[in-house]
C-alpha cells in the first residue's frame, strides 16, 4: 500500500470515527432536552427516574399516558385485558382529546394489545411519589381520588356474577398499592 492509499484510509477513517462521535453527541443531546422536558412537565428532578422514562420511551409529548398506567396495570391485574376493560380505559381516555393518530394513544394502544413490563408500574409509582412531594395534601388527595376512580371502573368494568365479586383479588391488590403510593417522602 502507497503512502498515498495509507493516508486516504486513514482519512475516510478518521472522517467515520468524527461521524460516530457526532452521532453519539447528537443523540446524548436529544436525551438531555427530553430529560429537560421531562423535568419541566414533571416537576421531578430525579436524574435516575427521568433516565427510566427515557429507557421506556416515554418522551414528554407521551407524559400525560403516565396517567393511564394505572387502569393499564388493573385491566392487566388477572392477566388478561378483556373488551370491557378496555372499553372502561378508553372511556377515561376520552376527556383528553387524543386523536387516534397520536402518540398518546399509539402509546395506549400498545398498552392495550399487550401488558406491558412491570417496571412501567414501577416507574409510575415512582413518579407518583416524586410528584407528591411538590404538591400540597389537598393536591395530592385530589390526584388519589381521581386515578382510583377511574382504576375502580376499569376493575368493575367485568368479572363477577350478578355484579357480586366482580373485583378479583389481584385487581384489589393494585388498587391497593395504587393507593399506597400516593405517599409524601
Amino acid at each position: 500500500m502507497s503512502y498515498s492509499s495509507q493516508g486516504k484510509l486513514e482519512e475516510r477513517l478518521f472522517c467515520h470515527n468524527e461521524m460516530d462521535l457526532i452521532k453519539e453527541y447528537t443523540r446524548a443531546q436529544i436525551n438531555n432536552d427530553y430529560k429537560i422536558a421531562l423535568s419541566e412537565i414533571s416537576g421531578i428532578t430525579n436524574g435516575k427516574l427521568l433516565d427510566k422514562f427515557l429507557q421506556m420511551e416515554i418522551r414528554p409529548e407521551t407524559l400525560t399516558s403516565i396517567s393511564l398506567v394505572p387502569l393499564i396495570e388493573v385491566g392487566w391485574a388477572d392477566g388478561t385485558l378483556d373488551d370491557l376493560e378496555r372499553d372502561s380505559i378508553l372511556k377515561a381516555v376520552e376527556k383528553f382529546g387524543w386523536r387516534k393518530t397520536s402518540i398518546d394513544y399509539l402509546l395506549l394502544a400498545r398498552w392495550l394489545a399487550n401488558k406491558p413490563e412491570p417496571i412501567l408500574f414501577d416507574l409510575w409509582k415512582e413518579y407518583i411519589r416524586n410528584l407528591c412531594n411538590n404538591l400540597s395534601e389537598n393536591e395530592v388527595s385530589a390526584l388519589k381520588t381521581e386515578i382510583l376512580s377511574h382504576a375502580t371502573a376499569v376493575a368493575n368494568a367485568s368479572g363477577g356474577i350478578m355484579g357480586i365479586g366482580k373485583i378479583c383479588a389481584e385487581e384489589k391488590a393494585v388498587l391497593k398499592e395504587i393507593e399506597n403510593s400516593f405517599v409524601k417522602e
